[in-house]
């Protein structure tokens, strides 16, 4: 005869998808600034196309943003997606003026309440930092209600500022962005605003500097996030032991 008695107890974590990314990519007029490689938006693929090879079970959403902002990629295991559609990320593709930041926030807010699931969420926002209004703590302390969300902020852009070129559609420049009394607008990326962010969003910022090493400084902080997120949601499970008895 068999028996199973279970007794004991083993921690095990529960192996699902690992992490629902949101993936959240400022494409406003200043994105256009050639600090990057060659621009601002050109860098953020860069970053996004050397972190995808590092993902694995994850679902993974792309949220471009301007004055709005849309689910460009809903959330799904599909790497091969999230490279497609970020390599086709533009600025104007929503609308180019304005950079509302809270917007974006508020569509991940809206997935995540639709489809309430006990599986991590880290927002990883690419911006230079120059939002049209500084989200204040009391309208973000509004989102994520319930919901664990964690941020990864990756500040994009020179400090020392950058003009905005003007092109016509043979890419020649024309012109360079000039502010209301006719004076070449530099764009800047604005530090202590992505820092702020970071703050609210329970989260942190890193350079997203011209360096394949800012993948590796995303993915170990991805990896954190998660560590600590899993230490929360330990299970207990009961542990089959087998016994054998032999009847004679």
């Amino acid at each position: 005869a068999l028996m199973r008695p279970q007794f004991g107890q083993k921690y095990t974590t529960i192996d699902q998808y690992g992490r629902q990314l949101f993936i959240v990519v400022d494409t406003s007029l200043s994105m256009l600034a050639e600090d990057g490689s060659p621009t601002r938006l050109d860098l953020v693929k860069y970053h996004i196309q050397q972190l995808i090879p590092k993902l694995d079970n994850d679902l993974v959403s792309l949220i471009p943003y301007a004055s709005t902002a849309t689910t460009y990629l809903p959330l799904t295991p599909d790497l091969s997606a999230l490279d497609l559609f970020s390599d086709t990320l533009s600025v104007g593709m929503i609308s180019s003026s304005g950079s509302n930041i809270i917007d974006a926030l508020n569509v991940i807010d809206q997935t995540l309440k639709k489809n309430r699931t006990a599986e991590d969420s880290i927002i990883i926002i690419f911006s230079d930092g120059e939002f049209s209004q500084n989200p204040s703590s009391a309208t973000l302390s509004g989102l994520f209600k319930g919901q664990p969300v964690t941020a990864l902020i990756v500040g994009i852009g020179s400090v020392d500022g950058e003009p905005i070129p003007q092109r016509d559609p043979n890419g020649t420049i024309i012109n360079y962005k000039k502010n209301n009394s006719n004076q070449i607008v530099l764009s800047k990326r604005l530090d202590n605003q992505l820092n702020d962010l970071a703050k609210a969003l329970n989260g942190t910022m890193i350079i997203g500097d011209q360096s394949p090493l800012v993948a590796e400084k995303i993915y170990a902080q991805l990896s954190q996030f998660s560590t600590q997120q899993l230490e929360a949601q330990q299970v207990i499970t009961k542990v089959d032991r087998y016994h054998w008895l032999l009847i004679f």
